[in-house]
């Protein structure tokens, strides 16, 4: 008879436990992993925790922890799996004991931290168990890599030899899980999330695994992946089994990388059985083959005037100063923006690189296929203040060729007349009309000087470009 379903207190919380990236070789690397964590509530019924990658991540891996041991045979961890594209829930049966929230785990790889494209597929299978041992074992298909390995228990209200008693990697790319049935049915069910890069590049998962024999009370065990790896599931497994209600199977990924393993053994026991009381923690720890990844640097040339400053910036980041030596690692076959200029009293005045050789162009873009260094040439500004521009007269004079006692007028621009003669004063460049006229009993025949000629226009325009005298 399956327990009553009571309401759930649903506690969700997100934080990283665990985040790694780094290059080992030209060609393989350990993208950053997430670890998401859902808890809810377990008093005298039912737990489900659920935890859920979030937009942007991959569910690579599942695993999940129960705190509570020392309590009747309804107390106990029944396993976590993959549910959805990126959740991972948990079960945990608690009957007459105190409140201990079980946890779900859900490891997740941002899809910004891959080169390329990963599909994600779970596969599954059951075993049937009734009063004996069952195990389920299930395969990733082919061209796919086992990146973690998950189990559950579908049976908790029966005797005390019921129990989920973990899952772990088997073979070279499955995965496997175990429970033991008493006086009753119940399925276990094994699951292998299997990864493939769609370019076609290789993940390549390690397992490192831990055991350990040990007696009464809680007994932990621990494993860890090596550096520049990323661990990207955790799972465990327990070997006593016919043994009283306080034998339990609690696994968690360890707060700064690896996984642990925890039991909690009791000598007490039903009828006869295995005497090893094994706990072992697996870490699944993986590295991506990908293109090979070069540094690209920017110095200052040998050619630049002494003394001279500038600065430089990668794909529109941040300035840095070129005496700091600044570099960026990048994969190959990636665009890389170098942008270049002068600080203080200096200015970019070219490349000296293949890669950067445009002499006008401070910005230089190329496709990165190697180790690059882009040399950058700094010259001192040149004074580039325009002088003020100056100013000139315009002088109006009656001409010496007028009849004798002749009288007039001139104006500039169309404004007053004044008597001749007369003068202004205009900036180089400027645009200006000198008109004139006589007056009394004499009249304008004609301007005697250049710019005007001898034209018999009264009205002469012309630009001012240095001292003019008009007659």
């Amino acid at each position: 008879m399956k327990p009553k379903l009571f309401p759930l207190l649903l506690v969700l919380s997100f934080f990283i436990l665990f985040g790694f990236s780094g290059r080992v070789s030209a060609g393989s690397y350990g993208p950053s992993v997430t670890v998401v964590t859902g808890t809810d509530s377990a008093n005298n019924h039912w737990a489900y925790p659920t935890a859920t990658c979030p937009a942007g991540y991959m569910r690579v891996g599942c695993s999940g922890w129960y705190g509570s041991a020392a309590a009747n045979s309804r107390n106990g961890y029944f396993g976590t799996w993959p549910v959805g594209n990126s959740g991972c829930r948990g079960r945990s049966a608690d009957y007459t004991s105190s409140n201990n929230d079980p946890t779900a785990y859900a490891y997740c790889v941002n899809n910004d931290d891959l080169h390329a494209d990963m599909e994600i597929r779970v596969e599954s299978s059951s075993a049937t168990a009734s009063n004996d041992e069952a195990v389920a074992t299930v395969s990733c298909p082919s061209g796919y890599e086992r990146l973690d390995c998950a189990g559950s228990y579908n049976y908790a209200r029966a005797p005390s030899r019921n129990g989920y008693n973990g899952s772990w990697p088997s073979g070279q790319n499955s995965c496997s899980a175990r429970a033991w049935v008493y006086q009753s049915r119940g399925d276990v069910r094994a699951y292998a999330i299997c990864g493939r890069m769609e370019d076609g590049s290789d993940i390549d998962v390690e397992v490192e695994m831990e055991q350990q024999d040990g007696g009464d009370g809680w007994e932990s065990v621990r494993s860890s992946c090596s550096v520049g790896q990323s661990r990207v599931g955790c799972s465990g497994n327990y070997d006593y089994y016919r043994s009283n209600s306080r034998n339990g199977y609690f696994g968690s990924p360890r707060s700064g990388g690896g996984c642990r393993t925890s039991t909690w053994k009791f000598d007490g026991y039903i009828g006869s059985g295995p005497s090893g009381r094994v706990s072992r923690a697996y870490s699944s720890c993986m590295l991506i083959d990908g293109p090979s990844s070069y540094e690209v640097y920017a110095r200052k040339s040998a050619n630049s005037d002494d003394g001279a400053t500038g600065e430089v910036r990668f794909n529109g980041g941040s300035w840095q100063d070129l005496e700091a030596g600044p570099s960026e690692t990048y994969l190959e076959g990636e665009q890389v923006t170098i942008e270049a200029r002068g600080t203080g009293d200096y200015q970019f005045d070219g490349w000296s690189s293949s890669d950067c050789n445009d002499p006008d162009d401070s910005v230089c873009v190329f496709e990165v296929d190697s180790q690059s260094t882009n040399w950058v040439i700094l010259t001192e500004e040149e004074d580039e203040t325009v002088p003020d521009p100056e100013d000139y007269t315009v002088n109006v004079f009656i001409s010496s060729q007028s009849d004798p006692g002749a009288t007039g007028e001139a104006r500039f621009n169309y404004g007053s007349w004044r008597s001749l003669d007369t003068s202004e004063t205009f900036t180089d460049g400027t645009e200006v009309t000198v008109s004139a006229r006589g007056t009394g009993d004499y009249r304008f025949d004609m301007w005697n000087s250049d710019p005007c000629g001898h034209s018999a226009d009264p009205d002469c325009t012309f630009n001012v470009i240095s001292d003019t005298t008009l007659y």
